[in-house]
């Protein structure tokens, strides 16, 4: 797949896995628990700028995963890069907020995130595997390695 083609899907499929989730989860399902733990604080979150960063971070993964190297088929591949994605986002968001704020409940709120982004990432990761069929490498980095005169080449055909 081209390069730029796997990254609009990818995009598109985190956005559209993420947004909808995201919104509905935090400011719709949840809503009311979410601003006891002090998680959502304005009176109106900004919509366009929350967006706005789901595409920029779904356009990072998109570029990130082709070069993912996962074991087993496409869906197994996908789940995993999603999983561990999962894992380094919600250290990295909730936990290291429960660090700095006062959620009042942090087990609650380190389960509920918990909860959000293992639906969320299970989702994205298994749409990654079915866009790139399995292939966590992009086609040059899977092509075989072939005998040169002075020994093996790598797939782009330098010495290696």
């Amino acid at each position: 797949m081209k390069p730029t083609r796997s990254i609009l899907l990818g995009t598109l499929a985190y956005a559209g896995v993420t947004f909808p989730l995201a919104y509905s989860w935090h400011l719709v399902v949840f809503a009311d628990l979410y601003r006891r733990l002090s998680f959502v604080t304005v009176p109106e979150p900004n919509v366009p700028l929350g967006f706005s960063t789901i595409v920029f971070q779904g356009v990072l993964l998109a570029a990130i995963y082709p070069r993912f190297r996962g074991s087993g088929g496409p869906l197994r591949t996908g789940l995993t890069f999603g999983l561990g994605v999962a894992a380094f986002i919600w250290s990295a968001a909730t936990v290291a907020h429960v660090a700095k704020h006062d959620v009042g409940a942090p087990a609650v709120f380190i389960a509920m995130e918990a909860g959000y982004f293992l639906v969320n990432f299970v989702a994205y990761g298994l749409l990654m595997g079915v866009i790139h069929g399995g292939r966590g490498r992009s086609p040059e980095a899977e092509a075989p390695i072939a005998d040169g005169p002075s020994g093996p080449r790598n797939p782009r055909g330098a010495e290696l």
